[in-house]
């Protein structure tokens, strides 16, 4: 079959979709260019064409989708917290989210599910470029530390949407350690954990998708509500 039949756009989806599927299934490192030739039906020098080097693609992949990570959180801030500071029914303490009323706080409840709702749906779409994502975190490489961008950054308040909008409403909000640890390995990383080894576990518990998914959510809204105090939401804070 003649290669480079594809228009442009096409030809440049080909080679990334042939490239996620090559760097899931052998690594980064064990995946070279001629392959992914191969597996897109393209030449080779068109892949140089887009891309300065087989780096660059990984380099597109991880933007990608921590760019679309990032929208998702910042349409829940603005649609949530922003809206709800604004309206009177959400106030930022120093150790706790104060809602209006107890219909204030079942209404925050929802979006926080609606939010994790979507970014489970991301992550199990695009589980394979999420297996990249941590393999290319456990090495040496550049790419080591884009888990860590992956879950917001969450040290830098200034990079994290939902901190930065908490820190406008209140400059006295604590970013303690103990938040940071909550929000890094019992929100994030859990939801990454069971985007990658969701084939893995599925062979073993016998679950269809939609009950494992059902019990994923289940899993995340009971650490949620673990927080909740009357109408209040409360914050880790330093012992």
């Amino acid at each position: 079959m003649e290669k480079n039949h594809f228009s442009r756009e096409e030809a440049k989806e080909r080679i990334i979709g042939a490239s996620v599927k090559l760097f899931s299934e052998k690594g980064f490192d064990g995946t070279r260019v001629n392959e992914i030739a191969e597996a897109a039906d393209v030449n080779k020098a068109l892949i140089y064409y887009y891309f300065d080097n087989k780096e660059a693609i990984l380099d597109q992949l991880l933007n990608q989708i921590l760019n679309n990570v990032t929208s998702l959180s910042t349409t829940f801030v603005q649609k949530s917290i922003r809206q709800m500071i604004q309206d009177g029914r959400l106030c930022i303490m120093k150790d706790r989210l104060h809602f209006a009323n107890e219909a204030a706080l079942e209404n925050f409840l929802s979006h926080i599910q609606n939010f994790n709702n979507q970014i489970l749906d991301y992550a199990m779409n695009n589980r394979k470029l999420i297996r990249i994502l941590m393999t290319e975190s456990l090495k040496e490489s550049k790419h080591k530390n884009d888990l860590i961008q992956f879950i917001k950054e969450l040290g830098k308040a200034a990079e994290n949407p939902i901190i930065r909008t908490i820190r406008e409403a209140n400059a006295d909000f604590p970013l303690s350690n103990n938040f940071i640890f909550l929000r890094f390995f019992f929100h994030p990383v859990s939801i990454i954990n069971f985007a990658v080894y969701y084939e893995t576990y599925q062979k073993i518990c016998g679950l269809s998708e939609s009950k494992m998914r059902t019990a994923m959510l289940n899993s995340i809204r009971t650490l949620s509500n673990s927080f909740v105090s009357g109408n209040d939401i409360i914050l880790q804070t330093e012992a």
